[in-house]
């Protein structure tokens, strides 16, 4: 069965919907490490060698803190293995196998968590058939969707797909089923809409799905597009920017929270310092940082505390 591949920062927001986060991405890193989530890389540096579009070996998420650390990017997808502080492994823009990360997530939750990483539901993209709808205005109806598809092949709006499928094979009549793969949250390349879509092709703008097919790097290749959405930012090139950017939310009021960051620190590392904490990796440090300046509900992201506790775990490991 072809394993349909969803980005890293896709899968954690899914994974985490209603759940703490920095605990889902260690059950994800231990699930890879075990090998019940597969997970890919578009460049994959292994044994000082470079891969492309490559699997990752289960082995690049092994937890072990006396041996190496993990630097974790999920926004990128970046991921970096040191060993004294030297990097030794790097997988960029890594993927994981979707049907593994949503056993993660428990059935009746499921519904929810696609709505948070689905297109629908941000405002900065607009669906094929609203696009089209739009159009009507400016165009003849017979000639909006062309109109959408030149646009994309120009280079003048960018498109994105809930869902991809594509089979390949060796010759135009024959694909082979075995070939089948599949991607969520796909983004439409260039080539796509230059050398797989034709003035003459139908497309099901109803349902926001778009087909194309074509030869590329050797092989005959079939693509499907399912949920198929547009950035509003190329609507200015179609003439629609004036009525399709969407409304500003208003600010809310209050200040934003700030926090005593050189206290924080002193304390995290004083507790290191007496014995206290004894942290494995820096998500440990990152953590601890978080629950000093936590205050109810509120506290700050990992993200902000990342680059306090990675300057703590790096002298605290020269002990």
């Amino acid at each position: 069965m072809a394993v349909e591949w969803i980005k890293a920062n896709l899968a954690l927001k899914y994974a985490s919907f209603g759940d703490d986060e920095y605990s889902v991405r260690k059950r994800i890193i231990e699930r890879a490490n075990a090998g019940l989530i597969a997970a890919k890389a578009d460049t994959l540096i292994w044994e000082r060698e470079e891969h492309r579009n490559n699997r990752i070996p289960p082995a690049f998420w092994r937890t072990d803190p006396l041996d190496d650390d993990l630097d974790e990017d999920w926004e990128q997808g970046d991921f970096e293995r040191r060993s004294r502080f030297e990097i030794e492994e790097q997988a960029f823009g890594v993927s994981f196998d979707f049907v593994a990360i949503s056993e993660l997530v428990p059935a009746h939750r499921q519904a929810d968590a696609m709505r948070q990483i689905s297109l629908s539901s941000n405002k900065d993209w607009i669906s094929a058939r609203e696009l089209r709808e739009k159009m009507y205005a400016n165009h003849n109806p017979m000639k909006a969707g062309s109109a959408i598809i030149e646009a994309c092949q120009l280079g003048h709006l960018a498109g994105r797909a809930e869902r991809m499928t594509g089979e390949s094979s060796t010759s135009p009549s024959k694909l082979d089923p075995s070939s089948r793969y599949s991607s969520m949250a796909w983004d439409v390349p260039l080539w796509f809409w230059r050398e797989f879509i034709d003035d003459g092709d139908v497309q099901d703008w109803t349902l926001s799905k778009i087909k194309g097919d074509g030869r590329r790097e050797g092989r005959w290749i079939k693509i499907v597009l399912q949920g198929v959405h547009f950035h509003r930012s190329g609507l200015a090139n179609l003439g629609l920017a004036a009525e399709l950017t969407p409304k500003k939310e208003m600010p809310k009021t209050g200040r934003k929270p700030t926090y005593d960051w050189p206290k924080a620190c002193l304390a995290v590392f004083g507790e290191i310092h007496r014995g206290n904490l004894k942290p494995e990796v820096q998500a440990d440090v990152e953590r601890a940082l978080m629950l000093h300046l936590s205050d109810g509900d509120n506290g700050p992201s990992e993200s902000t505390v990342r680059p306090y506790a990675k300057q703590i775990w790096e002298e605290a490991c020269k002990a």
